[in-house]
């Protein structure tokens, strides 16, 4: 490439690798041959890639651990080929950066893996739209409300003179009770036209200085590296923050009237800022939407910003993705079977295969008290660890964000399952009890539980001992502790008269022997009550 040639002037170290043209430089070197006014045509594509998602890993330099940084344009508009960025980072005070292009279709794959985003939806629509080979590690917390893809739909927006108003406020409102409620996330809103942004950022001037929680948020932010900002979709770039709120700000007129007309997204480059703008969130993305994406009109001509659009507003949703969506498969192997059916004989719930897409945990233990949570993740050394591609695949790095997505892991070997079976049991159920032993959560469900498993033996007791005695000849379907009305009494758990009146359905009171209602009644409010004294 001509502009290769002009950076290897500056370079005195850069190099050519066989089949795909590269560039070796400094920072220095770069910044200034990138704003440089006779290389307008390299700034341009050095922009486009710089807004793209940045993939990041640690990797061994030397003596050093050196920050690996890889940005990639799937492809160039005129299809020769793909575009790479690669920054490199040494703890001596030195940087260098690789400029590739590739001779394919999809640029060389030096980085294929996805290490920022706290949960698997946050990458996976990108990675079916626009990547393809990523490798998406899973979640620990698939069904966590803090984490993943949120859609907030706000019915009554109406999109007019290049505003949304409603979806404006609601925005605004949403951003005060963030920053009330989740003071320590930081926080990025996005408009998708210059104008909504100037709406959102004059509703939320006058809110801002009303609100002492707010206040304190920006202030406390203010001192790193992740402060809060309203943008519009054309200047999203590099940031990135926890949590993204995302105003789509298109949509029906005031009089329902749907128009196919959506600014920049329609540009030529429309599909990679959306992709920039869709990878943002390390936590969470919320869309806000009074857009109805089935009323966007698409054909296969339509420009690939406009299809994106529709399809992740869709994904949003619906949380739905067509491919490259959580995946639960079968037992890859007897070992793995195995395995599973040990786990299941214990009582827990055992998932395989847990991933999104190129990587899997061969079996998730589902948390006994969290819905949607994995309380561990069991790896076997079976097909999928050996059909890892390198080392690299099976390394300390993967176990690292694993880790750092939530999960517990827990590795048993096949020959040691195979040789002492009873021991490999012990095991794996002991690091699943001393995982549970350390949950908050647990410990507080369990013991709620063992109450009320007390507390129904109690009544039990008395119903069998006392009430039956008492009352040898009242039809069991009228019982004060019939099974229907046990039950009742442990969901509601009333203490007093007045709560059996206001938390027992009426229709379960009336049907009850009011002889036995009248002698044990009160008994029966004291003992619930006790059992929570």
């Amino acid at each position: 490439m001509e502009s290769h040639a002009k950076i290897r002037a500056y370079s005195p170290w850069a190099s050519v690798l066989v089949r795909f043209s590269c560039v070796i430089t400094t920072v220095l070197v770069l910044t200034t041959f990138a704003t440089s006014q006779t290389n307008s045509e390299y700034t341009q594509w050095l922009d486009e890639l710089l807004q793209t998602r940045p993939i990041e890993k640690k990797i061994r330099f030397g003596a050093h651990v050196a920050t690996y940084r890889e940005w990639r344009i799937e492809k160039t508009d005129r299809g020769r080929g793909g575009l790479i960025l690669a920054w490199l980072y040494v703890p001596t005070g030195t940087a260098r950066i690789v400029i590739a292009q590739t001779g394919k279709e999809k640029p060389l794959n030096l980085l294929s893996e996805d290490y920022r985003s706290r949960h698997h939806s946050l990458i996976a629509f990108s990675n079916k739209e626009f990547y393809g080979d990523l490798i998406i590690f899973p979640s620990a917390y698939h069904d966590d409300p803090s984490l993943g893809v949120k859609y907030h739909f706000v019915a009554d927006g109406a999109f007019e003179n290049s505003r949304n108003p409603r979806e404006a406020a609601v925005l605004v409102d949403a951003v005060l009770e963030h920053m009330r409620d989740h003071p320590n996330e930081s926080l990025g809103v996005v408009t998708l036209n210059f104008e909504q942004r100037e709406l959102v950022e004059d509703l939320l001037d006058r809110r801002l200085r009303e609100d002492p929680a707010a206040l304190a948020y920006q202030e406390r932010m203010k001192g790193g590296q992740e402060i809060f900002f309203v943008k519009n979709l054309e200047n999203v770039q590099g940031d990135e923050r926890d949590v993204i709120f995302i105003g789509t700000t298109y949509g029906p007129d005031s009089r329902g009237n749907q128009f196919q007309r959506f600014g920049p997204i329609n540009g030529a480059n429309g599909h990679r800022r959306l992709n920039v703008l869709f990878t943002r969130a390390k936590k969470r993305t919320v869309v806000f939407s009074s857009l109805d994406p089935d009323r966007i009109q698409t054909t296969a001509n339509s420009p690939w910003g406009l299809r994106a659009l529709k399809q992740y507003l869709q994904f949003a949703r619906s949380g739905n993705l067509q491919q490259a969506e959580e995946s639960e498969g079968q037992e890859a192997n007897d070992f793995e079977r195995s395995v599973s059916w040990v786990l299941r004989e214990k009582g827990y719930e055992v998932v395989p295969q847990v991933g999104v897409a190129g990587f899997f945990i061969d079996l998730g233990v589902r948390h006994p008290t969290k819905p949607g949570s994995f309380v561990l993740g069991v790896e076997c050394d079976g097909a999928t660890y050996h059909s890892g591609k390198s080392a690299r695949d099976r390394d300390r790095l993967r176990q690292e964000i694993l880790e750092n997505l939530g999960w517990k892991l827990h590795r048993i070997w096949s020959t040691d399952w195979f040789r002492n079976r009873d021991g490999e049991i012990v095991r794996l159920l002991a690091r699943i009890e001393e995982i549970l032993k350390k949950d908050p959560a647990y410990i507080q469900e369990k013991s709620k539980s063992q109450r009320l498993d007390f507390l129904r033996k109690k009544l039990i007791e008395l119903r069998e001992c006392e009430i039956k005695v008492a009352f040898p000849d009242s039809p069991a379907e009228r019982g004060l502790l019939r099974k229907s009305l046990l039950d009742e009494f442990l969901e509601t758990r009333p203490k007093s008269r007045d709560e059996w009146f206001r938390k027992i359905p009426e229709h379960l009171r009336s049907r009850v022997d009011s002889k036995q209602v009248a002698t044990y009644l009160d008994r029966v409010l004291q003992i619930i009550a006790g059992s929570e004294a």
